[in-house]
């Protein structure tokens, strides 16, 4: 059905539509394909919720995140939608949900893209994608209100 298969195809005949949201390129679909089955349509998606009052400010990608005391995403770094690099830090209280993303007052000492890591619960680990040599480290109260620690209202 030559209609069927132009809607899965974008201009150039080259991605495979999926779930009427994400496309793949068609040889990475037949190749999972191969070590998945076709289980993946069984997939029910319906159950993710998207919440809107949680989003973050920008789209980011690339960043790197811990999750604190089970309730705060914090987000190092990482690159903006329109490609430009960042060192904000950004974190999010699951406990409390008009608050919604704040900017944190500090900035990382690098920009760009990184992986994080929480040791002890209280340090902050930041070591870049770019350059394997560099390592950061912090104390977790420098980058989140003492309040928000404490378990208060901010």
């Amino acid at each position: 059905d030559k209609t069927n298969n132009n809607k899965n195809k974008n201009k150039n005949g080259k991605f495979f539509r999926a779930y009427n949201v994400f496309f793949f390129p068609k040889i990475l679909v037949n190749t999972i394909s191969e070590y998945v089955g076709d289980f993946i349509d069984e997939i029910p998606l319906s159950q993710w919720k998207l919440d809107k009052k949680r989003k973050l400010k920008c789209p980011l990608s690339a960043f790197g995140h811990i999750l604190y005391d089970h309730r705060i995403i914090i987000t190092f770094g990482g690159e903006t939608k329109n490609l430009e690099w960042i060192k904000d830090i950004y974190y999010l209280d699951l406990n409390h949900k008009k608050k919604g993303w704040k900017k944190s007052k500090l900035d990382m000492e690098h920009v760009g893209a990184c992986n994080a890591l929480l040791i002890n619960d209280n340090t902050v680990h930041i070591l870049p994608f770019n350059d394997y040599r560099q390592h950061y480290k912090i104390n977790i109260d420098q980058i989140i209100p003492k309040k928000l620690l404490a378990n208060t209202t901010i």
